[in-house]
C-alpha cells in the first residue's frame, strides 16, 4: 500500500511538471520580436567607440623574469650563478638576445627598496633560461620572485 501511494504521488508530480514546462515554453512569435529589437538596441549602445586617451604611455624598458634557482648538479649547488626564466621567451635562440643585458632583483628592505644588479652571461638549456651573475649572490628568498631584465646595454 505504501509503495502504490508513493508511485501515484510521483506520477502526479511528473504530470504537473510536464504541463508547467509546456505552458512556459509556449510563446507566440509576437512575444519574441520585441526581445530581438531590445537586443539590437543594447548591441548598438555597446559598439559606440570611446575617444582615444590623451595620456602618453611610456614604453617599458625591461622584460619581466623570474628567479628559478641556482645553477646546480645532482649534489652541488653553485650560488654564484642564478637561473633566470624570462617571460615569453621559449627557446635558447631567443634567449641569446638577453646575454650581456643587466638584470635587477628589487626587494624591500626595512626602510626602502634595494636592488641587486647582475648580468646575463649565457643561456641554460633549451627553454629560454639564462644564467646570470649578480654583484652579491642572490638570497634564497629570491627564488620564485620577479626580476627585471633590462633591454640595455644594447648591441643593435
Amino acid at each position: 500500500r505504501v509503495d502504490r501511494n508513493a508511485t501515484e504521488h510521483h506520477a502526479h508530480n511528473r504530470s504537473t511538471l510536464n504541463s508547467h514546462q509546456i505552458s512556459c515554453r509556449k510563446m507566440s512569435q509576437d512575444d519574441k520580436k520585441p526581445k530581438a529589437a531590445e537586443k539590437a538596441k543594447s548591441a548598438a549602445k555597446k559598439t559606440t567607440k570611446k575617444a582615444p586617451s590623451t595620456k602618453y604611455r611610456t614604453p617599458r624598458l625591461y622584460m619581466r623574469g623570474v628567479v628559478m634557482g641556482y645553477k646546480r648538479g645532482l649534489r652541488n649547488q653553485y650560488n654564484h650563478t642564478a637561473l633566470i626564466k624570462i617571460n615569453d621567451i621559449e627557446d635558447s635562440k631567443s634567449a641569446q638576445f638577453y646575454i650581456g643585458k643587466k638584470i635587477a632583483y628589487v626587494y624591500k628592505a626595512s626602510t626602502r627598496e634595494k636592488i641587486i644588479w647582475g648580468k646575463g652571461f649565457r643561456t641554460h638549456g633549451s627553454n629560454g633560461v639564462i644564467r646570470a651573475k649578480f654583484k652579491s649572490n642572490l638570497p634564497g628568498q629570491a627564488i620564485g620572485r620577479p626580476v627585471k631584465v633590462m633591454l640595455y646595454p644594447s648591441t643593435i
